[in-house]
């Protein structure tokens, strides 16, 4: 887990995005959306830039990474 900014999310355009953000604040479906190089990046163009849970919680042992592997797979589709 990482924070940066949208010009360096070209480096790793070919990934899939995975991303927790509050539903009344999320800047990948609100601002950022809006960004013309957010909107130029292969993986949202392809919609691989994927919302797991808001809820999901990213720190911790076992059961933190047990929600987060199940939160991904949904995301995944799998």
């Amino acid at each position: 887990m990482t924070e940066t900014d949208v010009e360096a999310l070209k480096q790793v355009d070919r990934a899939t995005l995975l991303y927790v953000a509050s539903d009344k604040d999320n800047v990948f479906t609100g601002a950022l959306a809006k960004n013309p190089i957010w909107q130029g990046l292969t993986f949202v163009k392809e919609k691989r830039a994927l919302p797991l849970d808001p809820g999901t919680w990213l720190w911790g042992g076992p059961k933190t990474t047990e929600q987060l592997l199940e939160e991904t797979a949904k995301a995944l589709g799998a």
